[in-house]
């Protein structure tokens, strides 16, 4: 397995010097429990990071169907359908890195509600699962599947930085749902579809979907939250 406790050490290095780069460089109001910089540098990760590691990840397998990476697990490294595999690997770490900066944030006595903690743990700890065992056909999923799952939450970072913006708030209604979908359904399907079903593929659906829901849940409360601000205003206008 590709599991190293020094890269585990310099992923979580990184997101210490990640937090007090951002830190320095943004505002310590708080906004929904974390502080401004927080949300900043989320973004460097979810629009940044993630997505040109998930490019290379598909580039070096030679951009196949999807399917046909279906089966690749950590034993199959090295083969044309899977490629090195080096790229999922750089990717967990990264999430590591990313989830355990914003854990850093409650050392430092912010008030984070236990839906944030709870997320981040899981997340954390799935990817240190998938880097200690092999999940047959799970390793490029999950992989893929956690960089379209925070384009999502990185839409969602800028609605609730400019709160006020018709454009960004339906487009994080739009991407956050189809994000979500994707992880709800897509995901499944091609790891069911496509390759040998285990308990290993159970808990990463089941977790998937949980996830794919509570985010949903919690773009209706945004929604919920927009929509009363926006007759409550219109309704001072008609006054």
């Amino acid at each position: 397995m590709p599991f190293s406790l020094e890269k585990s050490a310099l992923s979580v290095a990184l997101g210490i010097v990640v937090n007090t780069v951002y830190a320095a460089l943004y505002s310590e109001t708080l906004l929904d429990g974390s502080p401004l910089w927080s949300w900043y540098s989320a973004t460097l990760y979810q629009a940044v990071s993630f997505p040109i590691i998930s490019y290379l990840l598909v580039a070096d397998k030679g951009f196949p169907e999807i399917r046909n990476m279906a089966n690749c697990s950590w034993e199959n490294a090295g083969e044309p359908r899977c490629g090195s595999m080096m790229y999922e690997e750089i990717l967990m770490y990264m999430v590591i890195s990313y989830f355990v900066k914003d854990m850093f944030v409650l050392l430092r006595n912010y008030h984070i509600n236990v839906h944030f903690i709870l997320h981040h743990l899981v997340c954390i700890i799935g990817s240190y699962v998938i880097l200690n065992f092999s999940v047959n056909g799970g390793v490029s999923a999950f992989s893929l599947g956690i960089t379209e799952l925070e384009f999502g939450s990185f839409v969602m970072s800028r609605y609730l930085l400019n709160p006020s913006s018709p454009f960004l708030f339906y487009s994080y209604l739009v991407v956050m749902t189809i994000s979500n979908l994707i992880a709800a359904i897509v995901l499944p399907y091609y790891l069911f579809a496509y390759s040998e079903t285990n308990i290993q593929h159970v808990i990463l659906v089941v977790t998937s979907v949980v996830l794919s829901v509570t985010r949903q849940l919690a773009l209706g409360n945004h929604a919920f939250e927009w929509y009363k601000k926006s007759k409550e205003e219109g309704d001072k206008k008609i006054k």
